[in-house]
């Protein structure tokens, strides 16, 4: 296992149906971004890298820096679209296929594969222009910064069915 720290510069929400038989278990995705809970997102962890493939995964720590300046600046609304582009983005643009998560306020995880390790910075770049360039079509153009640590997992490392001894 090895740590990569990135630094971008320059500044489906999951339905449930309940029934009278069969309740709605608890929520699987937050309602402000549509990224999983991080029940969910530990379930779909546990559920990749003891699946038998040998996947080379890498797990994604994002945080939109100075976050809480938005709501106050732009209104919760934009505030809102900002975790909502972000999640989509990252589902797109990173992860396809994969997991995502909210940790909580303005941090996320998610696990991506098919990146070689010596182009996460470079992937990583390209995802924070592109996600900036996607808040810019919603109208919110004010340059956001993001932060990221990557841990890089080679199928060998992946002997932890759990992510929280990364964070």
């Amino acid at each position: 296992m090895q740590g990569f720290v990135g630094r971008g510069e320059d500044s489906v929400p999951l339905t449930q149906t309940a029934t009278p038989h069969h309740p709605a278990g608890p929520p699987q995705a937050d309602p402000n971004s549509g990224a999983l809970t991080l029940a969910a997102f530990s379930s779909e962890y546990a559920r990749i890298v003891t699946s038998g493939e040998q996947l080379t995964l890498a797990i994604w720590f994002i945080d939109i820096r100075n976050f809480r300046s938005i709501n106050p600046q732009f209104g919760f609304d934009a505030g809102n679209t900002v975790l909502r582009v972000l999640v989509n983005s990252m589902r797109e643009l990173l992860c396809r296929n994969m997991p995502v998560a909210r940790l909580g306020g303005d941090r996320f995880v998610a696990l991506s594969s098919c990146i070689e390790q010596d182009d996460i910075q470079q992937v990583f770049d390209r995802f924070v222009d592109q996600f900036n360039d996607r808040l810019a079509q919603e109208g919110i153009n004010q340059r956001i910064v993001l932060y990221a640590g990557v841990y890089y997992l080679r199928p060998e490392d992946q002997v932890l069915t759990d992510y929280h001894p990364y964070l």
